[in-house]
């Protein structure tokens, strides 16, 4: 009797097929049933393969983004534009005019949301949570939760502002809902790898979502539609790396008419696999015997079909985030104008939208609420080339507009050519082709009066000497030396990167302690009371905080920032000197450096102390001729108190100058240490340099001991010389270096 024995080889399996369809379809069963009981509210057929996907297939489609070429390239297309634009703060106080806030510490916040993210980072955060699903959700939401530094929870839509933002998938966060009415009663977030779950109210977080139809507590990314594509175009992928693994050959059979065992049959496989199978054995000549043949199969054009779904699965990708193909690098069928306008459209069809949806999530769930609903977040769209107006096309409607006699001041108003025609009253009148004469004009009988012979008028024309253009730009330009090379070195990347650090420092810290005074005024309003009486009025004292401890908690927050500076400084004039230093912070005098500027900074409490209390005072007051209530009275006093802080987060100037002191001091202190005498005052040589009293611009470059210093109202020995007067200290940026004994 003989028995037909095939061994088939294929591009999917990689092996036998031993196993029998109904057992595939059995193992997928249970593996949707399984997907089912731990996610009862998701959609399994995302996460679950076909039976045909290998392990890495698996994992390619629960994270396209890190395994798919063209959700990675979409995303990264939409996050890439989006974090060019920068955030502004509109105040919306006047509704006549726009006013643009760029200093804020809101905006400062949001430039350092945390230690672990800079701006940007937090951004696309934000945006690839609502663009892609995590490996148990449907994605398309992103929390942003919000983080006072302390145990104490921060209310947003009482207008807090948190120490730190950081943004979270649904991954991590799910809704708490009531039993009896389903209301939504908060959110838990549950730590990643742990047992650890932290609950949270409405109001102390922001949740950004795209609408997920059936649940609106939950989100839907955009890929989510495109799942089962991707799905297929695994299966390519898979098809198409196997065929190469396989010799690059579609798979075959070998055939015999012997009777084989399955131990015989297994061996020959094996080692005909072993001597033909691989890319390191394409082109080789198999030898067979025992009357064992090789059959070839050929690609079906079922496969070839397969094969080709790739390239349909990006159209499809494409389209559920709305993003061209050339902003993939796909340049079919695309020249100039029709990339232009693609461009164009990218912007205003989905980028637009997708940032208006979270600055707008933003604005109503905690911006709003901040000194007096006064502030929207927004996103500077002026640098955008792709929105802004064609100059080619106004200026084809300005001659159409200009050839049916509309003036040229009237179609740069319409047209918003910023044109600057003040000076030019012609432009103002209604100008008539000369070819264009009236009918009435031609049946006028009469005789034609002599024209006027024109006068010429000689008109000076004062003309400018060459020599005296050459000597302005001279004056202007000029070349730099070897003093302001240094200057300018010193300043972008000493003072610069130290101030924005140490005013981040600042802010935040204001900001922990403008909340802990609305808290103090909550716990004074919590009392049921009518209205406040003169001999129950509160004093402004009982919301203010113990100066002393803030002081502490001030010193305890900067003395890292003095220190780094002051290694900094040691590092710099080792460099410029060109020979190691005898230099230590410990030492007595540095030390004694450090002690004042510890002293000085308490001197933001002092301030803020007396700012604060002299509004609430008012407010207060207000109050009591006014009869108001406990809770208006709240109120009024809350708005005093963030009226108080707003200018207190103006802290560049407290940065520029405490940074510039203790690099100026630090500077001077290792001068003398390591036996200096000659230095030279730099000045910033630009026109911010104080003049006037107080006088550097007269400084800059002079020579002077150490001992002897220089002199404008008062003698100053260097630059932020802690005994000089505030006029020659503040927002100073001067600078002083060494000079060499033998060089005057």
């Amino acid at each position: 009797m003989k028995n037909n024995v095939t061994y088939k080889r294929t591009p999917n399996s990689g092996g036998s097929s031993l196993s029998t369809r109904q057992i595939q379809d059995a193992i997928k069963q249970g593996a949707e049933r399984a997907m089912k009981k731990a996610f009862p509210n998701g959609d399994p057929s995302f996460f679950i393969p076909t039976y045909s996907l290998n392990k890495a297939g698996q994992d390619d489609i629960k994270n396209p983004y890190a395994n798919n070429v063209w959700v990675y390239s979409a995303c990264t297309a939409i996050t890439t534009n989006l974090l060019q634009l920068p955030k502004v703060l509109d105040d919306v106080s006047d509704n006549d005019e726009e006013v643009m806030l760029t200093e804020h510490p809101l905006l400062s916040l949001l430039e350092n949301p945390n230690p672990l993210m800079d701006g940007p980072t937090f951004w696309e955060n934000v945006i690839l949570d609502l663009l892609l699903p995590t490996p148990a959700t449907k994605g398309g939401q992103c929390f942003i939760l919000a983080e006072s530094g302390t145990n104490r929870p921060v209310n947003l839509q009482k207008g807090e502002i948190p120490l730190e933002l950081y943004p979270f998938s649904d991954d991590f966060i799910t809704p708490i809902q009531d039993k009896a009415d389903h209301g939504l009663l908060g959110w838990k977030y549950k730590v990643p790898n742990g047992n650890k779950e932290i609950i949270y109210k409405p109001e102390e977080l922001i949740r950004i979502f795209l609408v997920d139809p059936r649940d609106m507590l939950k989100g839907q990314s955009p890929v989510w539609a495109a799942r089962r594509g991707i799905r297929t175009d695994q299966k390519a992928v898979a098809l198409n790396e196997n065929f190469f693994d396989n010799n690059a050959s579609l798979g075959g059979a070998l055939q015999t008419d012997a009777e084989l065992d399955a131990e015989i049959a297994t061996e020959i496989r094996s080692k005909f696999e072993e001597s033909y199978a691989g890319q390191e054995n394409a082109g080789r000549i198999p030898l067979l015997h025992s009357g064992v043949s090789y059959k070839q199969y050929s690609q079906s054009h079922q496969e070839m079909q397969f094969l080709d779904q790739r390239k349909y699965t990006r159209e499809e990708i494409l389209a559920v985030y709305r993003v061209p193909k050339f902003m993939v690098s796909v340049y079919e069928d695309i020249n100039f104008a029709t990339a232009k306008a693609a461009d164009r459209g990218f912007w205003t069809n989905t980028l637009l939208p997708l940032d208006d949806r979270v600055v707008r999530s933003f604005n109503n769930q905690w911006i709003k609420y901040i000194e007096e609903g006064q502030l929207r977040l927004k996103s500077d769209f002026s640098r955008v080339q792709a929105l802004q107006p064609d100059l080619t096309e106004k200026l084809e409607q300005a001659k159409q507009m200009f050839d049916l006699m509309i003036p040229v001041a009237e179609i740069n108003r319409r047209l918003e050519l910023q044109l600057d025609i003040e000076d030019y009253d012609w432009l103002q009148t209604h100008l008539v082709n000369f070819n264009l004469v009236p009918a009435a004009d031609t049946l006028d009988s009469g005789v034609d009066e002599e024209e006027e012979e024109p006068v010429d008028e000689e008109i000076e024309v004062e003309e400018d000497s060459v020599d005296a253009i050459i000597a302005r730009i001279t004056d202007t330009v000029g070349k730099k030396n070897e003093d302001e090379k240094l200057r300018d070195a010193y300043t972008n990347n000493v003072l610069i990167p130290e101030e924005k650090k140490f005013k981040n420092v600042i802010d935040a810290y204001l900001r922990e302690q403008r909340n802990m005074v609305l808290d103090n005024v909550d716990a004074w309003s919590s009392s049921d009371g009518k209205a406040i009486e003169k001999a129950a009025t509160p004093n402004p004292d009982d919301f203010m905080f113990d100066k002393k401890k803030e002081n502490k908690r001030l010193q305890k927050r900067v003395r890292p920032n003095y220190q780094l500076m002051a290694e900094v400084e040691s590092s710099v004039i080792q460099a410029e000197l060109g020979a190691e230093i005898v230099w230590s912070l410990n030492s007595p005098s540095m030390q004694k450096v450090l002690k004042e500027r510890l002293k000085t900074i308490t001197s933001i409490n002092t301030t803020t102390t007396k700012i604060a209390t002299r509004n609430i005072q008012k407010a207060i007051d207000e109050s009591l001729q006014q009869g108001q209530g406990i809770k208006q009275t709240a109120r009024n006093i809350k708005k005093a108190v963030n009226k108080s802080y707003t200018n207190r987060f103006n802290s560049n100037t407290i940065a520029r100058t405490e940074v510039g002191s203790v690099h100026s001091q630090t500077r001077m202190d290792i001068y003398k240490s390591v036996g200096i005498k000659k230095i030279r005052w730099i000045t910033a040589a630009d026109e911010l340099v104080r003049t006037g009293d107080y006088d550097h611009v007269n400084f800059h470059e002079v020579t002077s001991t150490i001992t002897k210093g220089f002199r404008n109202i008062e003698k100053i020995r260097f630059p932020h010389d802690p005994g000089a007067s505030a006029g020659n200290v503040i927002n100073c940026r001067c600078i002083v270096r060494s000079v060499k004994e033998n060089k005057e």
